[in-house]
């Protein structure tokens, strides 16, 4: 799978429709991402001491924090195991470093070469990804399983925050610029916001 990467602006995206929304037709894809954020669960790892992986499909509500991954993967087998997990936001800079994450199931991939780096948490056994913006800490407290996908609902216990997103003692929304992804069965790609 090649993943395609381009800048865009939410306004030429728009734009580019020429106004007409209500025209729409059926889709036949077993997926559709429209515009998630790319995230990197780090975990402790039974057989590598501690990994991680790239993801997509989360969402928050006040300090809970629910994320889908596949049973087949090793960061669900481990989190399930330990409990714990962070959930890292990584910026455009990174690109390698997330499809190292997204490429590679069970494998060692923080000794991979230009992997990411990782401090351990104060406050459970968890790696913090140093070169991500956004670090939430989180604390497993229910699990469904459905067909392939497991849902690991968590609790939010701490979030860490790049100073440099800070202002006032709030986030700087202007400065946060995730990595999407969006895309369906057949491509999927990384973009980001443009600053205009």
């Amino acid at each position: 799978m090649s993943i395609h990467i381009e800048l865009f602006s939410l306004y030429t995206c728009f734009n580019s429709l020429g106004g007409d929304y209500l025209n729409k037709t059926i889709l036949d894809t077993e997926k559709l991402y429209y515009g998630f954020p790319i995230f990197i669960l780090g975990y402790k790892d039974d057989r590598w001491g501690y990994n991680f992986t790239t993801s997509s499909s989360s969402y928050t509500l006040d300090n809970f924090l629910n994320v889908g991954l596949s049973n087949q993967g090793n960061a669900s087998k481990q989190i399930k195991k330990h409990g714990y997990f962070t959930l890292n936001i990584p910026t455009k800079d990174y690109l390698e470093q997330i499809k190292i994450g997204g490429f590679n199931s069970g494998a060692d991939k923080f000794n991979f070469s230009n992997s990411f780096q990782y401090d351990l948490s104060d406050k459970m056994d968890v790696p913090i990804i140093k070169e991500c913006v956004i670090t939430l800490e989180c604390k497993v407290s229910q699990i469904i399983e459905e067909d392939s996908i497991v849902h690991i609902f968590s609790t939010i216990e701490r979030r860490l925050v790049n100073s440099k997103l800070i202002k006032d003692n709030h986030l700087d929304n202007n400065l946060l610029n995730p990595v999407l992804y969006l895309g369906d069965g057949n491509k999927r790609s990384f973009k980001f916001l443009s600053s205009e």
